[in-house]
């Protein structure tokens, strides 16, 4: 009698020996399984997700406390384990929106408002400001539907509007446009569905033409280049509310429910064969549920647990592990990309008008060989926060462009930021010097005091603000300002950015900023610094002209703000200001240094 023993076991990651009667045979291999990941700290069914490198973010949606519609936005990030909870929320309570990712990004349009109101708002979120911004309108309000990029592009299709129609609806938005466009409609009107995009084309999979009984099977794809769709193999199990995410040329399609249940069903299209197969069953039955693919995993989060309804809503993480076989693990990405700033040339003098000047940056960025790859450049102006560039064309970041608009003349810093798709940086930034002429016949000034050796100190544990205050007498209340010059120094070494600003009288609001100084910038000698803003403003009573800076946390670390020991503009009616802790104290023998301007 013959006899084969098969015993597998995991060496180090991936290794497999699989010994067969005296046979060692060397396999590396990653078994299809399940594991668990943190809990979203909000659970929720019914919301929008989409991945930023490492993060995936969990959008909007059903919760289980009221409101029942949520704003909130949390993001997981897959490298340590961890939720983000201090990201800004939606500008609108949404559920049933679809979202997708594109140029450090995110895009979330439509999705239901309170009372079951289809919305055809579009909301772009930029995570390097932490601020939502709102795009064109979709042409057609819905909710529950689906939403990819390809190429650039932003495809939304299906779903269902206020009356509960199912739509065939296909939608294109090109940001760079900032404009919406019709495609070829999908086939099957349906809401509920899930999509994915696998070798430029979309695939519909999956919803259904009315109620939870209405599940349908269908699995049609777009193809954006020929704007036509095609009909594929039918998924096995009928669903709707379920999550589709796609790796290499394969699309898994999770959970979902019927009238009567919720499936915990797990299938894998293969696009390359037109063929579907069962995989391992999704560990917590839900429907509603998130779905993200990154690197051979897919995170499968939240999601309603009863059918027919949101709540209640579960938190859970579970991550699906899809690489059934695969080569000898890679060595780790851990060299960081190039980036260089072309243009800009460090030192550059720049020119401008009055009204300041459009800087035009560009520049090249590349990863070594056998890398990761280039997946976003951001670009800074001194301390301004990142903002994307634009790459040369979808994914190719060997060519990027930015601009940025100064309206202060001196030494400026543009800082250019690669990041790889191992999470690896590295940063380049040039200096250049900003010219912008006065006009004088487009400006009067309205304030002017030399200053004498004299200094207000703003320091950490000392004033954070210094500048001028307008009695309710004061010559200048009902005068306009738009541009003000401040004479600063330093003591020690102070860094960060120096605002200058009007804030209101009346509530202590910003209400005109001028602009603001790179601390780095200043000298132990005085330095005239001068400011437009982009605007004017008409002064009213107790308004101030304020220098502000936060400090370093350390007391030696000061910017002196020049001042006049006695009067010299209108007496009484203006005198220096000092801001310490929550209140403000004054010096009413002093007043600011500098000049202040008003257009004609």
């Amino acid at each position: 009698m013959n006899y084969t023993i098969i015993t597998s076991i995991a060496l180090i990651g991936c290794l497999v020996l699989s010994i067969v009667g005296i046979h060692l045979i060397p396999i590396f291999a990653t078994p299809n399984n399940w594991s668990s990941g943190t809990d979203i700290p909000t659970p929720r069914s019914e919301s929008a997700y989409a991945s930023l490198g490492t993060k995936i973010y969990v959008i909007g949606g059903t919760g289980n406390t009221a409101p029942g519609n949520k704003k909130i936005v949390e993001a997981y990030d897959s490298s340590s384990n961890t939720w983000t909870t201090s990201i800004a929320s939606l500008p609108v309570a949404l559920n049933h929106p679809a979202a997708d990712s594109y140029n450090g990004k995110i895009y979330v349009v439509g999705g239901y408002l309170d009372d079951r109101i289809a919305t055809n708002r579009l909301f772009i979120y930029d995570p390097s400001q932490n601020v939502w911004n709102e795009g064109a309108s979709m042409p057609t309000a819905r909710a529950a539907l689906a939403a990819k990029f390809i190429n650039g592009i932003l495809y939304a299709v299906g779903g269902a509007n206020s009356e509960f129609k199912k739509l065939s609806t296909n939608e294109a938005y090109d940001p760079s446009t900032n404009s919406w466009s019709a495609k070829a409609p999908m086939p099957t009107a349906r809401n509920h569905l899930s999509s994915a995009v696998v070798d430029g084309k979309l695939y519909a999979i999956g919803g259904r033409t009315s109620g939870p009984s209405g599940n349908i099977k269908a699995n049609e794809a777009y193809d954006p280049s020929t704007n036509s769709w095609s009909a594929k193999a039918p998924m096995p199990t009928a669903r709707g509310g379920l999550a589709s995410a796609a790796i290499n040329d394969n699309i898994y399609s999770f959970g979902g429910e019927a009238p009567t249940l919720v499936f915990n069903t797990n299938e894998k299209y293969d696009t390359s064969t037109n063929t579907w197969s069962t995989e391992a069953s999704l560990p917590t039955a839900r429907h509603g549920l998130t779905g993200v693919a990154l690197g051979s995993k897919i995170y499968v989060i939240g999601g309603g647990l009863e059918p027919t309804t949101s709540k209640p809503a579960t938190g859970v993480n579970e991550i699906f592990q899809t690489q059934a076989q695969s080569p000898p693990p890679e060595e780790e990405d851990t060299v960081p990309p190039q980036i260089t700033i072309v243009s800009p040339s460090n030192g550059a003098t720049i020119t401008g008008s009055p009204s300041g000047v459009t800087i035009d940056i560009s520049g090249t960025s590349s990863d070594n060989e056998g890398g990761s790859q280039v997946e976003l450049v951001e670009v800074q102006l001194d301390n301004d926060g990142l903002s994307a560039a634009t790459p040369n064309s979808s994914e190719d970041w060997s060519q990027w462009t930015a601009s940025k608009t100064i309206t202060m003349a001196g030494s400026h810093t543009i800082t250019a930021k690669a990041t790889d798709n191992a999470g690896n940086t590295k940063s380049s930034t040039v200096e250049i010097n900003v010219v912008v002429p006065q006009d004088e016949t487009t400006r009067t000034k309205i304030y002017s005091a030399a200053g004498t050796n004299s200094y207000s100190t703003i320091a950490t544990g000392d004033s954070d603000r210094a500048g001028e205050i307008l009695t309710s007498s004061s010559s200048l209340v009902g005068k306009s300002i738009s541009e003000v010059t401040v004479v600063l120094k330093k003591s020690g070494s102070p860094s960060g950015t120096i605002s200058v600003l009007v804030r209101s009288g009346q509530d202590d609001s910003r209400a005109l900023e001028f602009g603001t100084i790179v601390a780095s910038d200043l000298t132990t000698s005085d330095k005239s610094f001068t400011l437009k803003a982009v605007s004017s403003y008409i002064f009213k009573s107790k308004d101030k002209v304020l220098v502000e800076w936060s400090g370093t946390g350390s007391s030696a670390d000061q910017v002196l703000v020049k001042r006049n020991g006695a009067d010299a503009f209108d007496g009484t009616n203006t005198y220096l200001v000092g801001h310490k802790g929550t209140s403000y104290t004054n010096s009413n023998s002093r007043d600011l240094a500098g000049d202040w301007y008003g257009p004609n």
